[in-house]
């Protein structure tokens, strides 16, 4: 089928992110490299969220909406798992400089919704 390839595609990008996260927390000292091994921990944690979460609402749309079409769902989950990356990705560079409180936290996830609520109303 021709959603294999993509879904085929995100897992592989999950496996290739989960392991260099694990090779950032195995092999990089926070300490010594502190630029480095943050931006390497964002990037890899960024990719890794969302292909996990794309995964995860592709299947999820695909048990609850079975009367849309494939690529419906795969676009969709895509674009969540991508939002929702960013917003994670934004939530914790705010805390990695001690910045995050309840309302900074509050604004990002707002914009995140009416990013995506930018999408759902375009289509």
């Amino acid at each position: 089928m021709f959603f294999n390839r993509y879904i085929f595609l995100l897992l592989f990008v999950g496996f290739v992110s989960f392991c260099s996260l694990y090779l950032v927390f195995t092999k990089l000292d926070p300490y010594s490299e502190e630029l480095l091994a943050l931006v390497l921990f964002i990037v890899s944690l960024f990719f890794f969220i969302s292909s996990v979460l794309s995964l995860v609402g592709y299947f999820l749309r695909i048990a609850f909406y079975r009367n849309e079409l494939f690529l419906n769902h795969f676009n969709v989950s895509l674009r969540q798992g991508i939002i929702l990356g960013i917003c994670i990705c934004a939530l914790m560079g705010l805390q990695i400089i001690r910045t995050l409180t309840w309302w900074n936290g509050l604004i990002v996830v707002i914009i995140s919704f009416l990013i995506e609520l930018y999408f759902v109303a375009k289509e």
